[in-house]
């Protein structure tokens, strides 16, 4: 599932791609709010990446500065980082000082309800997928690709619910698979083989038509 392009989409308000400048780290003092980040390249902060936002997400929730239902806790509403601003809820990642902008880097209550959007999708598809096989097995390993699979802290992927809760040793950030796949298939004539045949078993499957759908994707709004 492209999880990274939805996060960093258009949609979030300051969301980008993994690029030079963009967020990809983040850690909050659940005792002050204080943040601290990385960028990739060390460049000045641009925006926050996919990998940046899941890690917000998660420390957010271990510092109760967001419920489990993803609402900001009013218990901190006007603190130094949390600012209700045209009838919207902002938490400030990186101060307009700190990035090359000119403006703050900042997650909205409207940026959460589009994280959400985009990890249901990603989890309730899953569910689907193994409901569609009729199988009774459990998951029992996850391969992250692409940018975002490759940036993204699985351990607070997991946290937010965003991929399912199996050991951490059986979680592998694999990077550019379809990149590396391409090659190997193009150098190997077994494995071009292999392909073939691997093609003839792939299926199709329409899951927002499922009836189950809307429920696995509101019961993956958390």
């Amino acid at each position: 599932c492209a999880a990274g392009s939805a996060l960093e989409g258009a949609h979030i308000s300051d969301g980008m791609r993994a690029a030079a400048g963009a967020i990809d780290t983040i850690k909050i003092d659940p005792q002050n709010f204080d943040v601290s980040y990385s960028t990739i390249k060390n460049k000045k902060p641009i925006g926050i990446c996919g990998s940046g936002l899941v890690d917000a997400i998660a420390e957010m929730l271990r510092s109760k500065i967001l419920t489990r239902s993803g609402n900001f806790n009013k218990e901190f509403i006007d603190q130094e980082r949390i600012l209700k601003r045209n009838n919207n809820i902002e938490f400030i990642i990186a101060k307009r000082e700190e990035t090359s902008i000119g403006k703050e880097i900042k997650i909205s209550q409207n940026d959460i309800r589009q994280i959400q959007m985009a990890k249901a999708a990603f989890y309730s598809g899953t569910r689907l997928i193994l409901k569609h096989l009729d199988t009774k097995l459990e998951i029992k390993r996850v391969f992250l690709a692409g940018a975002f699979g490759n940036y993204i802290n699985k351990y607070n992927a997991k946290f937010i619910g965003m991929i399912p809760d199996i050991s951490d040793e059986n979680i592998f950030q694999i990077g550019n698979a379809a990149g590396t796949g391409a090659q190997l298939v193009l150098l190997n004539k077994n494995l071009r083989e292999k392909v073939k045949k691997l093609i003839k078993k792939i299926q199709y499957i329409e899951i927002a038509t499922k009836k189950e759908f809307q429920k696995e994707y509101t019961d993956a709004m958390y």
